[in-house]
């Protein structure tokens, strides 16, 4: 056992009675299917790929931890006394599948579990599983209190808006991760890879009566691994309540905690710097474009294709302003073979600034990221708010928006666009 291990387990109760409970069959997969975010898959002693279930009063609590996260999920579950077993996490989900294999879909939502130490029994079956010493699992850390509290489909809908933009380079941890910002009765969330940057914000209000206000309305940030978050919206995407969010920097090691229905997600924040997000924003307006977002959707889509088909792995669409004011969207091949190249005609509106500064212009964009700015946007139109470039080819960040307030309307994504040859 590692040292961190031992310090961990120091202060793990030696004696404890073994959980006796029943509870749904479908609230307990849901629970463990949740728990697996804090599961490692290859645990580096078996204790460490169990699921602890600790029963008290009229409930089953189910917790992991890898030493990142920790996930606690409460089930109702009838139990008799006090308990605690540390289940085989691999083999406890795959039972509970096998117990009820075969059943119809009405038969298994009716299906009570019910765990007496090492059996796991349904009114089928009754089968040994495997079973873990308690005193060497890990204590779990202290959480962090929730200080404000947003709306549950909000902070989804805003965190499945951020995520693509996320990096995924190991080499820079802290772009890997989605930068959370409680300030002034707003949670923030923020995500850049280099190329593009998104800011997203969530009103928020203090958790209850006893909540420390003045916390709530000083600036606190977090970086949170996106992995985690995404696998957080997997498992709970469709929730509908109010989420508790929670940050602590003192003690061991800074926490960020996330209280959503019943589940207690504890994630331990990355400790590095990330990006000044506002430095990269404009402030001022230029020039502004309105799209139709079906028809440029629909022709990004096209670009895509059509390099993908040429043998180019990373597509580029550039959107081309004609002398008059006609705009279309095709693939790059090339310098060479481009001038063969036609795109298909977008709708496009210049709502603000002056149309000779975008008239015979060309913005170049990685397919992708424009595929992935659209769909973050659910209107009919997008604005895309351009720099002020004097040259034929725009070269600096371009901003995409809801409205035509450069401030957004509670999200803002920035692209940095593609430099082509000459």
């Amino acid at each position: 056992m590692s040292q961190a291990t031992a310090e961990q387990t120091a202060g793990t109760p030696a004696a404890e009675a073994p959980a006796h409970f029943s509870a749904s069959h479908r609230e307990l997969t849901d629970a463990l299917n949740l728990a697996a975010i804090a599961v490692p898959p290859r645990p580096p002693v078996p204790t460490l790929g169990g699921v602890v279930a600790h029963t008290q009063g009229r409930t089953v609590t189910l917790s992991a931890y890898d030493y990142e996260v920790t996930v606690s999920v409460t089930v109702p579950a009838d139990t008799a006394t006090t308990g605690r077993s540390v289940l085989d996490y691999d083999e406890f989900k795959k039972s509970l599948a096998a117990a009820v294999a075969g059943e119809t879909k009405a038969a298994v939502a009716a299906t009570v579990v019910t765990v007496d130490g090492e059996q796991l029994s349904t009114a089928q079956v009754s089968v040994p599983v495997t079973s873990y010493p308690p005193q060497e699992y890990p204590s779990l850390p202290p959480t962090a209190p929730p200080v404000v509290t947003v709306d549950g489909p909000e902070f989804f809908r805003q965190l499945a808006r951020v995520l693509p933009a996320a990096g995924r380079d190991d080499t820079l941890p802290a772009l890997t991760t989605v930068c959370l910002t409680l300030s002034g009765g707003s949670l923030r969330m923020a995500t850049t890879d280099r190329y593009r940057l998104t800011l997203a914000e969530i009103p928020a209000q203090p958790w209850d009566a006893d909540s420390d206000v003045a916390a709530a309305e000083q600036a606190t940030a977090a970086l949170v691994p996106r992995s985690v978050l995404a696998l957080v919206a997997k498992y709970l995407g469709k929730y509908t309540g109010p989420i508790g969010v929670g940050i602590r920097h003192e003690g061991p090691f800074p926490l960020v905690a996330l209280t959503i229905g019943t589940a207690d997600i504890t994630i331990r924040m990355y400790e590095g710097d990330f990006p000044p997000a506002d430095n990269y924003l404009p402030t001022k307006r230029h020039n502004a474009v309105t799209l139709g977002r079906a028809s440029i959707a629909k022709a990004a889509k096209k670009a895509q294709a059509l390099t993908k088909a040429k043998g180019i792995t990373a597509g580029t669409a550039c959107i081309q302003w004609d002398d008059e004011g006609g705009v279309t969207l095709a693939p790059y091949y090339g310098e060479e073979e481009q001038a063969k190249v036609r795109g298909a005609k977008v709708d496009a509106e210049i709502t603000d600034g002056p149309p000779e500064h975008v008239h015979g212009r060309v913005l170049a964009i990685n397919a992708r990221f424009l595929l992935d700015a659209l769909d973050a946007f659910t209107g009919d139109t997008v604005t895309l708010h351009l720099p002020p470039d004097n040259a034929g080819q725009y070269v600096k960040p371009v901003l995409f928006t809801e409205g035509d307030a450069i401030t957004g309307d509670g999200y803002r994504h920035l692209v940095h666009p593609l430099r082509l040859s000459k």
